[in-house]
């Protein structure tokens, strides 16, 4: 049995759980225990949240083999949770493409990370440009004599006004 199924079994018992923490809160009548149920109740409650945020992770889907992601280069005052933030995602999905990470509170700067993004195949010529501070897609494009439009396909990136230092570019060659 695997992990999603371990955890959808849990949830049907926790939901029987909660139904039977209402029939118990209708039968205690003395406060000082009333409130003893109360506290059991938030706290099986946050359970079946978490176990719900679990289940939704585990659901996601593992892309195919040979499947080329977008990469990034750890950076000072990283952690994994910021860079999940930064790339809309979460610490479960970093470390579900990158299995090398053995501990998420200890990445290395410099090292390099795969993330949760799904890049086309490249152009016949392009080489790989890490973000730096202060670049823009409108200024690379312009130093590379490529266009915005097509740093963005080559590197599905979602919103063009927004890169960050680290990021690995696929940058087409100039052709000319």
């Amino acid at each position: 049995m695997d992990g999603l199924s371990v955890a959808r079994n849990i949830l049907v018992q926790e939901r029987l759980l909660s139904f039977l923490y209402r029939r118990l809160d209708r039968h205690v009548t003395d406060e000082n225990l009333k409130e003893i149920v109360d506290r059991l109740r938030r706290f099986q409650s946050r359970q079946l949240q978490l176990l719900n945020e679990l289940i939704e992770e585990l659901e996601i889907p593992m892309p195919p083999s040979g499947v080329r992601y977008a990469e990034y280069i750890v950076q000072r005052g990283d952690t994994l949770f910021l860079i999940a933030q930064r790339y809309n995602t979460t610490v479960a999905n970093l470390l579900r493409i990158n299995p090398e990470i053995e501990d998420p509170d200890n990445i290395q700067v410099g090292m390099k990370i795969n993330l949760p993004i799904v890049l086309p195949q490249p152009p016949e010529c392009c080489f790989e440009y890490t973000v730096r501070m202060g670049d823009t897609l409108f200024k690379l494009a312009q130093r590379f004599n490529t266009t915005v439009n097509e740093l963005v396909f080559f590197n599905s990136i979602s919103d063009p006004d927004l890169i960050y230092p680290g990021r690995i570019l696929i940058i087409p060659c100039d052709e000319k």
